[in-house]
């Protein structure tokens, strides 16, 4: 594995474990801690994702086979996108529902 997708790897490992936040008091400071870095960290992906696909649109110029891979590679940001949002909402509805809102 490439040295700087260690190092960025263990950033985020890192991020997980020990969050920027101070309310790790508790279990459920920890856990609230964990789901917030994870949540950031996939929404950092979908952004990767969404780059990436608009390099793969911009590269494939006239070459149908790249213009196929990029509409595939898009269909997938899509539905990841999608995946995304829905997990959001569903974690706030249990959050609300867990705390009497």
């Amino acid at each position: 594995m490439n040295k700087k997708i260690k190092i960025l790897l263990l950033f985020f490992l890192a991020a997980l474990i020990f969050p920027l936040t101070g309310e790790a008091q508790t279990i459920s400071g920890i856990v609230n801690n964990v789901a917030r870095s994870f949540r950031l960290a996939v929404g950092g992906f979908v952004v990767i994702a969404w780059v990436v696909v608009a390099v793969m649109f911009l590269v494939s110029w006239g070459n149908p086979e790249r213009l196929t891979s990029a509409r595939k590679a898009f269909i997938w940001s899509v539905v990841g996108t999608i995946i995304y949002v829905i997990g959001l909402g569903i974690v706030n509805i249990i959050e609300n529902a867990l705390r009497g809102a």
